[in-house]
């Protein structure tokens, strides 16, 4: 038979009881106060609070009959239940602060901490960049299997509860095949099901408009919020959030750059305000790169985007591109550039060069659905004991680098 056993305790918040019931690896965590009436009445009759854990051993009440419960196999078996009122929780802090509680005192050892609150007042957004998945899932640089990678980043994310958006930033595929995509969607979206998650998709220089267009469309998963446009980008609203992909690709060049026409198309998407603002997802982010190669496949005309966005209601721009994590503004704007799935671009190496290590990124984004600033939770999927993280995936020298410049740039 299973050992259930229930324990209560006072706690801070204005709540009177915590109950924890445990039933073998099982736990959960309920609250409990006694009625109004009771709490506020001072009298001799009002119902005191039950005792703390150690008093309940001290009083032997598990076992009325017997004076030595550690003998008594009928009390290893006994159950105890308290019942009172059960009130509802309003605010994560709360539930924290007595998770928090119950377990500094020992009480638990693992409570999963529902997102149903946090996502009464914030948007989560995972925000994944730089996959760079080939078919047949071929090595990339001849040593990196990015479908590995990216499984272990979700792995590493699993713990979140409600996801409201995966925004995926660009260059999803290395070789731009139909097959490619195909194999992104089989990994991403049963983890966007698990999670209750929006899949959104923006192309990259690294991607091709045909294999993109075949699997993944024009980039917005739920059909049902897909707005009409020409080129690949788009916008879809969850919950009041309005979600713009932009299309930076230049045909056969590393750069970015946004055409007029997908501009003119973003100012009247802007024209009209959304319920909780504008989230922008591109690739070639408006903002300075790192390194000398990066620099020269920057977007190439980020004041005619800022001209676009002015006036507008967007919260929050997500990139991709450089590899690396980074936090900074453009016309006031904040920009999100996470790390990428299939590396980790070295910004410390010899002015010139370009280079990069095994390793993977993403982020998690909160942000308020009222307004207020994004709370950006950059995050590395680093498997325990794994000794080829931190392994050098490619180096290139600085003709090298002049070279690409000259056929990318």
């Amino acid at each position: 038979m299973k050992h259930r056993t229930a324990i209560l305790a006072p706690i801070e918040h204005g709540l009177s009881n915590v109950r924890v019931e445990s039933m073998n690896t099982k736990t959960s965590l309920m609250i409990a106060s006694p009625s109004p009436s009771a709490s506020n009445d001072p009298t001799p009759s009002s119902p005191s609070p039950p005792a703390p854990p150690a008093a309940l051993a001290a009083t032997n009440r598990c076992c009325p009959d017997s004076t030595n419960p550690r003998n008594d196999r009928r009390a290893r078996r006994a159950t105890f239940r308290w019942s009172f009122p059960e009130v509802n929780l309003q605010g994560l802090d709360q539930r924290r602060s007595l998770y928090g509680y119950a377990a500094t005192l020992g009480w638990v050892r693992q409570l999963p901490l529902p997102n149903s609150v946090s996502s009464m007042s914030e948007f989560v957004i995972l925000h994944l960049t730089d996959t760079h998945l080939m078919k047949d899932s071929a090595l990339h640089y001849g040593s990196v299997d990015n479908s590995v990678a990216l499984q272990r980043v979700l792995r590493r994310a699993s713990s979140l509860g409600r996801v409201d958006l995966i925004a995926c930033s660009g260059d999803l595929s290395d070789d731009g095949s139909a097959e490619s995509y195909a194999l992104l969607t089989s990994l991403l979206k049963p983890w966007a099901r698990e999670h209750n998650a929006t899949l959104i998709y923006a192309m990259g220089n690294h991607d091709r408009p045909e294999g993109f267009r075949q699997i993944l469309g024009n980039g917005h998963d739920r059909s049902q919020d897909r707005a009409t446009s020409t080129g690949i980008y788009g916008v879809s609203t969850i919950e009041g959030l309005r979600v713009i992909t932009l299309d930076t690709t230049v045909a056969g060049k590393g750069y970015g750059f946004l055409r007029p026409e997908q501009l003119l198309w973003l100012r009247n998407v802007l024209a009209e305000s959304s319920a909780h603002g504008s989230v922008v997802v591109l690739h070639h982010a408006p903002v300075r790169a790192e390194t000398v190669l990066l620099g020269a496949l920057q977007l190439r005309n980020p004041e005619e985007l800022q001209a676009a966005l002015s006036g507008g209601d967007v919260r929050l721009i997500l990139a991709g591109h450089y590899h690396y994590p980074m936090v900074d503004q453009f016309a006031g704007i904040p920009v999100v550039i996470s790390a990428g799935v299939c590396n980790l671009g070295n910004i410390f190496g010899e002015a010139g060069t370009e280079s990069a290590f095994t390793g993977s990124g993403a982020s998690i984004i909160r942000l308020p659905r009222d307004g207020g600033t994004p709370r950006v939770l950059p995050f590395s999927a680093v498997d325990a004991g794994t000794a080829d993280d931190g392994r050098q995936v490619f180096r290139f020298d600085s003709d090298i680098v002049a070279r690409i410049i000259a056929d990318a740039g």
